[in-house]
């Protein structure tokens, strides 16, 4: 799959999988395991579609669509922690938006 929807796959499988088996973390069931992989596996696959989408911007010399995509995905990246947060719960230092 080509275009900025393979790259969100990319990303999110890639991500997802590497949150997933972080041994840093203390080992937990894999409900948990799950839910501790989702947000850095959506970040992760919406940050990859970004950047492809910049890059080719740049390699078009297309400045304005490389405006529009980095600030689409700022915003969308921002959006998303705050569809991820529980109400009343703050992002973790060095994850918020």
């Amino acid at each position: 799959m080509r275009g900025p929807g393979g790259d969100f796959i990319r990303g999110f499988v890639a991500t997802g999988l590497l949150a997933a088996f972080d041994l840093s973390q203390p080992p937990v069931t894999l409900q948990a395991r799950l839910q501790r992989s989702v947000r850095p596996a959506l970040r992760g696959g919406l940050a990859l579609a970004v950047g492809t989408a910049a890059v080719e911007a740049i390699e078009d010399h297309d400045y304005a669509k490389l405006l529009v995509s980095v600030v689409a995905g700022a915003s969308a990246l921002n959006g998303l922690n705050r569809a991820l947060c529980q109400p009343g719960k703050q992002l973790p230092k060095g994850e918020q938006g």
